[in-house]
């Protein structure tokens, strides 16, 4: 009930992480369901179970690695056709947008306005943790500003590189984000 009064405020709602204990594998696809009721782009960012249920209720984004999109689909993933292959049918079952960070080769995005790939100059990476949460971070804002697919992943892929250039865990400045922005390129797949 406190959620769903929670909601009602919210441009977008972001699901990170594990549950607390003494809940089920089904919070997550519960809890998508709401937002999705509300009308609100909704991002899950999980892994396990969490996630492989989470996927059922449709969030608007995913980004799983490529562990995980091998355990949702089976797939090998070798190489990255495969990954697209792959992430093709995740959206194919109700995930509007799959992104796959892939790294320091940057990342991809797979939903209904087509197939990208962003690609991201080579940085002196100080910090690599917390670059996938910035990464989401910047897909948040994003939907926020109702951004094209090629320009919020252009966005999330800056946040996640500058977060990367800094030895704080999570953290960006956006001077060094403005810089990066411009770099990155966008490929149609």
């Amino acid at each position: 009930k406190k959620f769903r009064e929670l909601v009602k405020d919210a441009d977008v709602v972001s699901m990170s992480g594990s549950v607390p204990k003494g809940l089920d594998g089904t919070a997550y696809q519960r809890l998508v369901k709401i937002v999705k009721e509300a009308g609100k782009p909704v991002i899950l960012d999980t892994s396990g179970k969490l996630l492989e249920m989470g996927i059922e209720a449709c969030p608007t984004l995913i980004k799983p690695n490529i562990d995980e999109i091998r355990m949702l689909t089976g797939k090998h993933c070798d190489d990255i056709q495969d990954i697209i292959d792959a992430a093709k049918t995740i959206h194919a079952n109700g995930v509007e947008i799959v992104a796959v960070s892939l790294g320091a080769d940057g990342s991809l995005a797979v939903g209904e306005e087509g197939i990208f790939r962003a690609i991201v100059p080579k940085i002196d990476a100080v910090n690599t943790v917390g670059c996938g949460d910035s990464m989401i971070a910047g897909f948040a804002l994003g939907f926020e500003r109702r951004l094209s697919v090629q320009e919020t992943l252009r966005l999330a892929s800056a946040i996640s590189a500058s977060a990367a250039l800094r030895e704080e865990t999570g953290f960006f400045v956006k001077e060094d984000m403005e810089r990066i922005l411009p770099q990155i390129e966008i490929k149609r797949l």
